[in-house]
C-alpha cells in the first residue's frame, strides 16, 4: 500500500476510528477505512526510497491494527527523522488509544518541546513521571524545566525522585549538581561533583561545573584548574529513549554517518565497501569525499585517497577541510619515502596547509600541523608559535600547548621550554606528570632553587621516583 502522506486535515479520522477511543479500546482496535488521514510529511521527495519504505510499512501497520504500540512506533520513526508534528500526532493518538508507557509520554514531551510548545511539554512530562517504568530523565528533565518557572520547591521534588530512581547513574548525578548551582547551592555542589569526578574524571563539563562552584565559594585556584579543564564543553543530557530513536533512521545519509564512525573508530576496512557503495546517493557531498579520503589515508591507499580527494575538490575548491587533508597526504608520502628531510613534499604540504588557514584562520588542527612541519622543517621557533596558536583555538582539550613545550625539549633548549611549562602547570595544577616535566627541565637548566621546589612539590605525591630523588640529593648536596 502506498504512504498516505498527505497532510492530516486536523478534523479528526474516521468516525469508527474515534469510537475506537470513546469505547475504552476494550476490545481490539478495527482497521482503518481506506479513506482514513494519517498524519505524514508533505512532501515525499525529501526523503530517500529506503526512508519512505519505512514510513510505509509503519503506516500499513497503524491502518490495519490502530492499536497504542503501532501508533506509538509511527511516532517514534517520525521523530527518528525530524517529523515532529507529525511524531506529536502519533503519540498523541498512542496515548488516547491507551498507551500508559512512560516512553510515548516522555518522547511526546521531547518533541512538543522541540517544537516551542514548552508548556504542553510540561503537562506530558508530567504524564510520563506517573508512568511506569521509571525513567530517571523524566524527573531530572521536569526538575529542569519547572525551575525555570520559578517553582523551586517542585523542582526539587522530582530531583529528588530522579536521584531515588537512579542514584549511580552519572547524567542524573550532573543534573542534580547543576540544580544546586542553579538554586545557589555551591557548597552542595561542589561535594557532588568531587564525588562524580573520582569516578569520571574525564568529564569536562563536571570540570566545569565544579569550577564555576568552587568560584562561587571564592577558592579562586582551585576553581581556575577545572574551568581549564571543562573550558569549551558544553552541557550533554544522555536521554535512552531519546537515543534509542537513532535506531530506527534510515536513508544514506543516516548510513554514511554509521560508516564514518566506524572508520574513525579504526573499523576503516570494514567500513570502506559500504562507504564506496554510497557514492551515487553522495556523490554531490563534500564530506562523503572528505570520509573516503581519511578512510583510504588509514589503509595507506594514498592514490585512491588522492582520488577521492580531487573528486572532492571538484564540487567544493575552497573546502578547507579538504586542503587540510591534502596537506596530510602529502605527509603520508613523506613518511612513506623514509622521512627525508630535503624532500619538496615537506613544502608541498607546508603551502597546503597554510592555504587550509587561509580559508579557516580558526581551524586548530591546521595550525597544529603546520607546527609540524615547522619542527620537521627546522624552524622550531615558528613551529612553537603555530602550535600555541593551535591551543589558543582548541575546543577538544587536545595537547598542542604540550606540543609547543616539546619542540624545545627535544632540543634541549632547556631555558626556552621552561616558561612554556611554567604556564602549562599553572592551568593544569593537577596534572602530575607535567610538573615532572617542569621540575627536570629547571634542573636540567641548572635552575635549582627552582628545580628544588618543584621537585619538591612532585616527591610529596610520588615520593618513589629514583631520577627525582638522585637530583634532590645532588642539589642538597652542592
Amino acid at each position: 500500500m502506498n504512504l498516505l502522506i498527505q497532510k492530516y486535515a486536523r478534523l479528526g479520522l474516521t468516525f469508527g476510528f474515534l469510537l475506537v477511543f470513546i469505547l475504552g479500546c476494550e476490545r481490539e482496535p478495527s482497521p482503518l477505512g481506506p479513506d482514513a488521514i494519517l498524519p505524514g510529511p508533505e512532501d515525499q521527495s525529501l526523503f530517500s526510497p529506503e526512508t519512505l519504505a519505512v514510513f510505509n510499512k509503519a503506516t500499513e501497520k497503524v491502518m490495519a491494527l490502530p492499536s497504542p504500540e503501532n501508533w506509538a512506533e509511527l511516532g517514534r520513526i517520525y521523530h527518528a527523522h525530524e517529523q515532529l508534528d507529525d511524531a506529536i500526532e502519533c503519540y498523541q493518538y498512542a496515548i488516547k488509544a491507551g498507551d500508559n508507557s512512560n516512553r510515548t509520554s516522555h518522547l511526546l514531551a521531547l518533541a512538543l518541546d522541540e517544537t516551542g510548545d514548552r508548556s504542553a511539554a510540561l503537562d506530558a512530562m508530567r504524564r510520563a513521571a506517573k508512568r511506569e517504568p521509571t525513567h530517571s530523565p523524566t524527573y531530572w528533565r521536569l526538575g529542569q524545566w519547572i525551575l525555570e518557572t520559578g517553582d523551586r520547591s517542585s523542582a526539587e521534588t522530582f530531583m529528588r525522585q530522579a536521584y531515588d530512581s537512579a542514584p549511580n547513574d552519572p547524567t542524573t548525578t550532573l543534573a542534580i549538581a547543576k540544580f544546586f548551582l542553579d538554586t545557589d547551592r555551591p557548597e552542595d555542589a561542589t561535594r557532588t561533583l568531587v564525588a562524580l569526578l573520582k569516578q569520571f574524571p574525564e568529564n569536562r563539563y563536571a570540570h566545569y561545573l565544579l569550577g564555576t562552584a568552587l568560584s562561587q565559594l571564592g577558592n579562586t585556584f582551585d576553581s581556575r584548574a577545572h574551568l581549564e579543564l571543562g573550558k569549551h564543553s558544553k552541557p550533554h543530557w544522555p536521554d535512552k529513549h531519546y537515543n534509542d530513536l537513532i535506531f530506527l533512521r534510515t536513508g544514506p545519509a543516516h548510513e554514511f554517518e554509521l560508516l564514518s564512525m566506524a572508520s574513525n573508530r579504526g573499523e576503516a576496512r570494514q567500513s570502506l565497501p559500504g562507504l564506496l557503495a554510497l557514492e551515487p546517493q553522495l556523490s554531490d557531498d563534500v564530506n562523503y569525499y572528505i570520509s573516503l579520503t581519511k578512510t583510504y589515508r588509514r589503509l595507506i591507499e594514498l592514490d585512491n585517497a588522492q582520488k577521492m580527494l580531487n573528486a572532492g575538490l571538484a564540487i567544493s575548491e575552497d573546502s578547507y577541510r579538504l586542503h587540510y587533508q591534502n596537506a596530510c597526504l602529502d605527509l603520508d608520502r613523506w613518511n612513506l619515502k623514509g622521512k627525508p628531510l630535503d624532500d619538496p613534499l615537506l613544502n608541498s604540504a607546508f603551502e597546503k596547509v597554510n592555504h587550509a588557514i587561509s580559508l579557516n584562520p580558526s581551524d586548530s588542527r591546521s595550525y597544529a600541523l603546520r607546527g609540524i612541519l615547522l619542527n620537521l622543517m627546522g624552524q622550531y621557533d615558528q613551529s612553537v608559535a603555530a602550535f600555541q596558536k593551535a591551543d589558543s583555538l582548541d575546543t577538544t582539550y587536545s595537547s598542542h600547548g604540550y606540543q609547543a613545550a616539546k619542540v624545545y625539549l627535544d632540543q634541549e633548549k632547556w631555558l626556552k621550554a621552561e616558561p612554556l611549562l611554567i604556564e602549562l602547570v599553572d592551568r593544569y595544577p593537577y596534572d602530575v606528570p607535567l610538573l615532572r616535566e617542569l621540575a627536570m627541565t629547571q634542573y636540567a637548566a641548572g635552575k635549582w632553587p627552582e628545580a628544588q621546589k618543584s621537585l619538591t612539590q612532585y616527591q610529596s605525591t610520588n615520593p618513589n621516583d629514583p631520577e627525582v630523588n638522585a637530583a634532590l640529593r645532588e642539589i642538597d648536596g652542592s
